[in-house]
This record gives structure tokens, C-alpha cells and sequence, in this order.
């Protein structure tokens, strides 16, 4: 094979005015803001409103519907095994990371809009159709992850790295928050509720007994995620470009993946890291994917509690990307990970053990007999308020998690093997991308029971906390740039 000259990453992005400033610069802004428009997505469609929508109205079935989005989940899960370790390594070879990411979103953007047409009954996309769009956009989806989480040390200096990640979240959690109230007060209040200036009918003329206030979630994320991807393209720094050949680079870049495994004594702590992102970061989102249905069908909640639901996750994610910064500074990302591992956790326990009939194991009420503490048409009983309670909380570690993960990597990864190790980060990801989605899958149908289906998930996050001690580094020591 012909030799081939690589350039390395840059290990920081150069410094500018804004940046001597501590303000963050304008090509880390643009990098955040592509986040802050595409996580609508988790929260709209792939947590709150579309998908218990497909799992207890299409599917028409609780159990069966999270057996269902387990089966995406597996199957998508797959897929990304096989890709993302080539794609990490490929992007770091042909350099530039807006090419490749403009083609993703392009992807991506149409076949978010397309799940508008999921209508319940004959009237829409059959369920198998429906289910192989959310794998499509699962599989293109986490690949543009991997491609932009790898632009974080071009585009972001490495004092504002943790401010930038944690400000990528909040945004997406500020943005999911107004795009969910927008919902709310134009298609799903209309009609049920009077006052406070809430439209008499829904807005468009969209009709609730279609469902159509669960599905218009679709096409509103795939146009947030279109407008928010504009910035990065035009102000946010990219990797310079490589000598790679376009006909020698998948070629060698399964021999730069391999050559990565060979030399795994040399990156210890960060392949052990991968191993450990594999069975407790990504647990995470296997909770926020079923996460979702799990709560409509315990608490037995329709599209407006739901909504509300979202909201009070939406809120809690602006403040975990905070939360995370501040650990992440005072910390360093390694215990600030372990940190909110426990406290996804601990919160997970706490929902396995409330329902609408039921407060944290303990305390248990007949059918007619659920203490409500005020009249209102929503959220009026005592485990209603439990559960939003227990969940407000789960939602700002778990989401302050993904940024600490993402800073570790930063890390422990070497400069110049960034982005194939976000592409590992992948693969490891899709190990409990489709073996998480199983465990449930079966947990779920064996027992015939949503609870038990979520066993699993504690599990992974206990194992993952545990192997974070195995992990050197990440400490609070700062980064020296070069001289």
C-alpha cells in the first residue's frame, strides 16, 4: 500500500480576541448551536411525543410498543457498530469534517420530516415502514454525532471546550423547551383548554382525533435542526485537509482502526474508557429512548401530560449543561461523570418504584383510591408529583453525563486520533446501542411488564460507574497548550 502523509489534528483551535476575552468565539458558538437545533430530536421525537405516540397508538399496546422501539434501537444499533469505527477513522484522515457533515444533515433532515405521515390506522405509513424511517435516521443521526463531536478540537479552544459542550446542551434543552411549548399551546391545548390566551382550536387546522398534534413534532425538529446547522457550516473552524487519497481512504482507515487495537496498551485509559462509555453513558440513552413510553404507559399520561413532561426535561437539561461545566471544572470530567452516573442511577430506582398507583415502592393505593392534592385536569395526584419530581431530577444528571463523557474523551484521546476515537465511541455505543434495546426488549416481553424492561438499564449504569475507577486521568489538571 502506498504511503500516505496525514496531517495531525491541532491539538486546540487557535486562539483569538474573543477567546483572550474568556467569551466564547464565534466558531465555538456556531459548533454549540448545531447541537441546540438538533437534540429537538431526542427529546421531541425520539423521547417525549413521537415515539410513545408510535409505541401506544400505533402499535395500540404498551408493552408491545416498548418491545418495539427496543427492536429499533437493536437493529440501529447494529448498524453503527459496523460504520462508526470507519467513519471515525476516515474523517480523520480526509481532515475537513463540514463536507461529509453537510451530507448527513441533508440525509437526515427530510426523513425527520417524513414521519409526519405515521397516521394512525390505513391512513398512514404502515408500522413497518415507520419503524425502518426511525432506523434510518437513528443509524445517519448518530454518524453526523461522530463527525461533529470530532470538529470540538478545531473548532473550540481547550479552555473553553467543558463551557462550550455544556452550552451545546443547554441550548438543545433551551430549544426543545420552546419548540415543546410552541406544541403545547398551538395543537394540543386548543380545544381542551380555555384562556391564558390559548387559541380556540388547534393552529393549522390540525386534527386531534389524527393525532396530529404528536406527529407535527416531525416536520418543526427536522426544520430546527435544518436552520440551527447553518452557523457551523459558515463561521465554525474545521480540521485542516489531509493527503489522503478519496480511493485509499476507507482502505486505510480500517488499517488505522486496527493499528488503534494493536496499540490499545499504549491508549489504555481512554480504550478503557471506551468500555466503560459502552455500559453506562449510552445506558442513558437507552433510558431516554424508552424512557418516554416507559411514563405514558405507567403513569398512563396522553400527548398533553407528555408535553408538560417534556417541558420539565427540557428545563432540567438547560441546567444540567451548567451543572456539568461546573463539575467538569472543579472535578475534572472523570468524577463529575461518576457523579451523575449515580444520579441517573439513583433516580432510575426511584421511577422503577412509583406508577399512578404506587410512590417509591412503599406506598401503594387502590384504583379509586389515589390522593389527589389540588383540582386540576393534570399532574393532580400524589405519585404524578412524585414521579415529575424523581424524573426532573434524572434528567439533569443524565444529560449533564453526556457532556462530562464527551470532555473525557477530549481528554485522554490523543490530538491527532480524535475522531477515530469518537468513532470508537460510537462503536462502543452501539454495543449497548442494540444489546440494551435487546436486555429490554426481552425484559419487557418475558415478564409482560414495562418495569421489569428497565432492570437492565440500572444494571448497565451501576457496572459503568464502577469501571470509571479503572480510568486514569480526567482529572482537574489543566491542558498545556503547545509552545
Amino acid at each position: 500500500m502506498e504511503e500516505m502523509s496525514v496531517r495531525s489534528v491541532p491539538p486546540y483551535a487557535p486562539a483569538d480576541r474573543a477567546g483572550a476575552t474568556g467569551q466564547l468565539t464565534r466558531s465555538a458558538l456556531s459548533w454549540a448551536l448545531y447541537q441546540g437545533f438538533r437534540d429537538p430530536y431526542l427529546g421531541l421525537v425520539g423521547g417525549f411525543i413521537f415515539m410513545p405516540y408510535f409505541a401506544t397508538v400505533l402499535v395500540s399496546d404498551a408493552v408491545a410498543g416498548q418491545a418495539a422501539v427496543a427492536t429499533i434501537g437493536k437493529i440501529s444499533g447494529l448498524a453503527i457498530a459496523v460504520i462508526a469505527p470507519i467513519l471515525g477513522a476516515m474523517v480523520d484522515m480526509i481532515g475537513p469534517r463540514k463536507p461529509l457533515l453537510a451530507a448527513l444533515t441533508m440525509l437526515v433532515v427530510p426523513l425527520i420530516a417524513c414521519l409526519w405521515f405515521a397516521a394512525p390506522g390505513n391512513a398512514g405509513l404502515p408500522i413497518s415502514v415507520v419503524m425502518a424511517i426511525l432506523v434510518a435516521v437513528g443509524v445517519l443521526y448518530t454518524m453526523s454525532e461522530v463527525v461533529f463531536a470530532s470538529m470540538l478540537p478545531a473548532a473550540v479552544q481547550p479552555s473553553q471546550r467543558s463551557a462550550a459542550s455544556g452550552l451545546a446542551l443547554s441550548l438543545g434543552n433551551g430549544t426543545s423547551f420552546l419548540l415543546t411549548a410552541l406544541v403545547l399551546w398551538a395543537f394540543a391545548l386548543p380545544g381542551s383548554v380555555h384562556g391564558f390566551g390559548i387559541p380556540d382550536a388547534p393552529l393549522l387546522g390540525l386534527d386531534p382525533l389524527a393525532h396530529e398534534p404528536s406527529r407535527i413534532v416531525a416536520p418543526i425538529v427536522a426544520l430546527s435542526f435544518a436552520i440551527g446547522a447553518i452557523p457551523l457550516f459558515l463561521f465554525a473552524r474545521d480540521t485542516p485537509r489531509a493527503t489522503a487519497r478519496g480511493a485509499a481512504t476507507i482502505r486505510d482507515a480500517v488499517a488505522n482502526l486496527a493499528g488503534l487495537f494493536r496499540e490499545a496498551r499504549r491508549h489504555r485509559d481512554v480504550m478503557t474508557y471506551m468500555v466503560v462509555r459502552t455500559v453506562s453513558q449510552d445506558a442513558g440513552t437507552v433510558l431516554l429512548t424508552i424512557g418516554g413510553v416507559y411514563t405514558a404507559g405507567v403513569m398512563r399520561w396522553g400527548t398533553i401530560e407528555m408535553l408538560v413532561y417534556g417541558l420539565f426535561g427540557t428545563v432540567a437539561g438547560m441546567g444540567a449543561g451548567a451543572l456539568a461545566s461546573w463539575l467538569d471544572k472543579a472535578l475534572g470530567p472523570k468524577r463529575a461523570l461518576q457523579i451523575e452516573i449515580a444520579g441517573t442511577l439513583i433516580t432510575l430506582l426511584g421511577m422503577l418504584g412509583t406508577s399512578a398507583t404506587q410512590i417509591l415502592y412503599l406506598w401503594r393505593f387502590s384504583e379509586g383510591d389515589v390522593p389527589a392534592l389540588w383540582d386540576s385536569p393534570i399532574f393532580a395526584t400524589a405519585p404524578e408529583i412524585v414521579y415529575l419530581t424523581i424524573a426532573f431530577v434524572g434528567f439533569l444528571f443524565q444529560i449533564a453525563a453526556w457532556s462530562s463523557a464527551r470532555t473525557l474523551l477530549v481528554r485522554l484521546a490523543p490530538p491527532d486520533k480524535v475522531g477515530a476515537f469518537f468513532g470508537l465511541s460510537a462503536f462502543t455505543a452501539a454495543t449497548t446501542g442494540w444489546i440494551g434495546p435487546m436486555l429490554v426488549g426481552f425484559f419487557t416481553a418475558a415478564y409482560s411488564s414495562q418495569r421489569a424492561g428497565l432492570v437492565p438499564v440500572a444494571i448497565l449504569l451501576l457496572i459503568g460507574w464502577a469501571g470509571l475507577f479503572l480510568v486514569r486521568g480526567g482529572t482537574t489538571e489543566q491542558v498545556s497548550k503547545p509552545r
